[in-house]
């Protein structure tokens, strides 16, 4: 299928304004279409290739792909000899909140707190499934 997004939304907005009858599944369709494109422009700014018309499917396999990197990303700083990185990570964010002009876009700034809140959470999970493993010994 070779279709647009942008003429998806003009057909379901013609649709809206000649009934009123299924406006908030329609409402609702546009947003998720609208959701999709914001997605795939994402990923395209990132570097990443991604079709003009979004795929789903891609899309799938890149969420997929960069939770995978940061669980991998996560377990690897989770390790003993990383022991300092949250409050590291966590002081980088606090530096970077703390610029004037928010040079730093304050998704950055959270995303430092919240890699250290998990690497801390994946910490505990592994504490808990090598527990698990020596009880079984």
């Amino acid at each position: 299928m070779n279709i647009k997004f942008d003429d998806v939304v003009a057909a379901l907005e013609a649709i809206e304004t000649t009934s009123t009858e299924h406006e908030d599944a329609i409402d609702v369709a546009i947003d998720c279409i609208m959701f999709t494109q914001a997605l795939n422009n994402l990923f395209r700014d990132q570097g990443a290739v991604v079709p003009d018309v979004p795929d789903c499917n891609v899309l799938e396999n890149l969420i997929d792909a960069y939770n995978g990197e940061l669980a991998a990303a996560c377990l690897f700083l989770a390790d003993k000899a990383f022991a300092t990185s949250p409050a590291m990570l966590r002081t980088i964010a606090d530096s970077f909140a703390g610029l004037e002009g928010n040079v730093v876009p304050s998704v950055v700034v959270k995303g430092f707190r919240r890699l250290a809140n998990r690497i801390e959470n994946t910490r505990v999970q592994m504490q808990s499934l090598h527990q698990v493993i020596s009880s079984k010994d």
